[in-house]
Parts: structure tokens; sequence; C-alpha cells
């Protein structure tokens, strides 16, 4: 090896290097899953309420709390299927508890139709396009007229 070789052989293996690395970290970075909600952090307040467990559908360790609509509490997680995304819907009013969890791994999301006095429910996928009727109630769920 002459000495004008050796830049070379630098820069091709600094260049090699870098890649590499790169690789490795983007094999590393959580993978989206296309929906915003799902894609943050879990905190505290994703905790379902202890009178409510997921249903065998959802993977407990994806579930993340979306809001409060009316009396409803509502949760997105990604279902045990693969691709599959589901909403959990809470409700306790006087004394008495409703919970409901839709799942779906259709490209147009996941429906609840609980009639609740809002409407339905509807989780789509980053940048679909909701329905006319909806009303955003986060990145990725809807409230729908009640049909």
């Amino acid at each position: 090896m002459t000495r004008s070789d050796t830049p070379r052989l630098s820069t091709a293996l600094r260049t090699l290097l870098v890649g590499v690395v790169a690789f490795t970290l983007a094999g590393c970075a959580a993978q989206s899953t296309g929906y915003s909600d799902l894609d943050r952090a879990s905190t505290d307040q994703d905790a379902l309420p202890a009178e409510t467990q997921p249903s065998e559908m959802v993977d407990p360790n994806t579930i993340r709390f979306v809001t409060t609509d009316g009396d409803w509490s509502i949760w997105i997680a990604s279902g045990s299927e693969p691709d599959s995304v589901c909403l959990i819907l809470f409700a306790s009013a006087e004394g008495s508890n409703t919970a409901t969890t839709s799942c779906d791994t259709s490209a147009g999301g996941v429906r609840v139709d609980e009639n609740a006095p809002g409407g339905n429910y509807l989780a789509i996928r980053d940048g679909a396009t909701p329905p006319g009727d909806a009303t955003a109630l986060s990145e990725n769920v809807y409230r729908i007229a009640a049909d």
C-alpha cells in the first residue's frame, strides 16, 4: 500500500462504517403503525379502568388512551392479529359499566357502532380521509353520526 492509497482507503472505510451504523440504527428504530395515536410512548393515563380488561383481540402493551367523549372513554390499540387496530370504549354511568372492543385489519380502519348519544366511532390510518360527517377526536379517532 502506498502513501497515496491510504486516504482513499480511509474514506472508503469511513463511508462503509457510516452506512453500517445508519443501517443498524434504522433497524432499531420503532416501526410506525400508521396510527399516530399508537406511535407515541405509553403513559400512566393509558391504563384501562380496573372495571374492564382488554379483550384477547388486543395487544395489551399497545393500549393508548385517546380521549373522552361524553360518557365514553376511548382507547386505541394494536390488535393481536397482524396489521389490526382496535378501539376500546368504556362508559360508567349510574353504577353501570359498559365496555366494548372492536378490531379490524382493513385499510379502512375500525368502526365501533355503539349508537352512543354522540354517535359511533371510527379509527383510520394517518392520511386517510374521514367520512364527511366525522368529527375529529384525535389524530386517528373520529366520532361519526349514528346510522
